[in-house]
């Protein structure tokens, strides 16, 4: 059976599980834990945990019961007093932690709860920030990050995170790595910021894909475009100041695809809600090893040179 590992967090990685475990494929999950707004940003704050509102989405999206206890899950308090805008998941999830000791453990009992065929992995144990900067201003917390996504000139976490072995493994087992759509600052760019992940990411011999977004995230992604490399199918994504002619990482030109407004359909994101015979041959088209992002992901891809931010 073939492996493959998705990054990402929030609604978009959680649209694209919707569909993968729909095929015959041993998917695992890395999700970000560095969400700080509503019900997770309470729980996080009052209990000292790491985020769990996109872990919790992300095992709805993967769960394989019934529809009752889906909707358990997602059933969010409405009436005023202390568990108001909180649902079930972040609740249960919370309540795991300190059962078992921690955000990976609880999550695997809830995976086991909910019969996922996979795994899921939370990006670190520990309760982290996102910080973005601007020269000496800086937005602390990932609310504040993507609000002020278009005046960061640098992202970073508050402290050294610690990555879980377990993620390092699947990312040298796999035989494809995605990075899933979703907010590009606050989701995609935060497993990048890890030395760990980078450094295993150089290393695999698995091609890389990513799920771009159709449409603009305001606030995240205005003006920005993407180009694709036609020969090694590189991808990048520049801010509208920036004008990208040739590949940064084999030197041949490159093609604008389309900017984030909506006419952006490139072949490459496979359409799991559309066509499923169409998503099938997606999968096998990128198993024969074409990359859609590049393997190497250096401190100045992360910069402002290439890949912003």
């Amino acid at each position: 059976m073939k492996k493959v590992i998705v990054f990402g967090g929030g609604t978009g990685l959680s649209c694209l599980l919707s569909g993968l475990k729909q095929f015959p494929i041993d998917v695992t999950t890395v999700i970000t834990v560095s969400d700080n707004g509503s019900s997770t940003g309470i729980l996080k704050k009052e209990l000292d945990i790491p985020a769990v509102g996109d872990v919790g989405k992300v095992l709805i999206s993967m769960a394989n019961v019934d529809e009752d206890f889906v909707q358990l899950l997602r059933y969010r308090f409405s009436k005023d007093g202390s568990l108001y805008n909180h649902p079930v998941r972040n609740i249960m999830l919370a309540a795991l932690i300190d059962l078992k000791g921690s955000l990976s453990e609880a999550t695997a009992y809830m995976s086991r709860l909910l019969n996922i065929k996979g795994t899921v992995l939370p990006l670190t144990e520990e309760k982290v920030e996102l910080v973005g900067k601007n020269g000496r201003q800086e937005y602390f917390g990932q609310v504040a990050v993507s609000h002020n996504a278009g005046k960061i000139r640098k992202l970073d976490y508050d402290h050294s995170i610690h990555i879980s072995e377990a993620v390092i493994e699947k990312i040298g087992e796999a035989d494809l790595i995605i990075f899933s759509s979703g907010s590009l600052y606050t989701s995609i760019l935060p497993h990048l910021l890890a030395p760990a992940v980078r450094k295993a990411l150089e290393n695999a011999k698995a091609p890389i894909l990513y799920v771009c977004n159709i449409v603009t995230q305001p606030g995240e992604t205005d003006g920005m475009r993407v180009y694709v490399c036609q020969s090694c199918g590189g991808e990048i994504v520049c801010d509208e100041n920036t004008a990208a002619t040739k590949c940064p990482y084999c030197d041949n030109p490159v093609v604008m695809i389309g900017q984030f407004k909506g006419e952006l359909k490139p072949d490459y994101v496979i359409p799991f809600k559309l066509d499923k015979k169409a998503a099938k041959e997606g999968l096998k088209r990128h198993f024969k090893g074409k990359t859609l992002l590049p393997k190497v992901f250096s401190t100045e891809n992360l910069g402002l040179k290439a890949i912003r931010p």
